[in-house]
């Protein structure tokens, strides 16, 4: 008789290391909520290592490419939506060039998909090295994403004498110019 969307979570942050997990409870999952939903546990957590300009995520972990035309994991209560990826993500930040790498798997509900994500994801602050944008106080940055994802080949007939010819890896490539 009692519907509940309730979740908690516990974060410890450090200089050197940060750790986290959800524990997340639906039980009998609110109106507009799908009821794959139902269920209770820890479906996140995580571990990330700093090290200067490098940090390292292992678990799952929240991440966009660019604006998030190809991709972008996220989380909104509101709306039921979470696509966390569990895997690892290795940043590195210098102030003027940033690189993201990352591999995991893409949650769905209470468990997670068998297809694997990987991507690259490189920005380059221009305006830093450009002494015509610095003196007039342009900033420009360039940037630059790819990823991959895998899935196993599957017979998916469309009728009794046609059948889905899918591939197995799919890959998406763009650049951005930011003025």
């Amino acid at each position: 008789k009692v519907l509940s969307n309730t979740f908690a979570d516990l974060n410890l942050n450090s200089d050197h290391m940060d750790a986290g997990l959800r524990f997340e409870m639906y039980k009998k999952p609110l109106p507009g909520f799908e009821a794959e939903y139902e269920g209770l546990g820890v479906p996140f957590f995580y571990v990330k290592g700093k090290y200067n300009k490098l940090q390292l995520t292992l678990g799952n972990f929240y991440e966009q490419f660019g604006s998030g035309l190809i991709f972008r994991t996220y989380e909104d209560r509101g709306l039921g939506i979470d696509n966390s990826l569990r895997g690892a993500l290795l940043t590195y930040n210098s102030g003027n060039i940033n690189i993201k790498g990352l591999f995991g798997y893409q949650r769905n509900y209470w468990k997670y998909t068998k297809e694997t994500v990987k991507g690259i994801d490189a920005e380059i602050y221009l305006s830093e090295w450009i002494d015509f944008l610095k003196d007039n106080n342009i900033r420009m940055i360039v940037g630059s994403s790819f990823v991959s994802k895998y899935q196993q080949n599957e017979l998916i007939m469309a009728s009794m004498f046609e059948k889905f010819n899918l591939p197995e890896h799919i890959g998406a490539f763009a650049s951005r110019l930011r003025l």
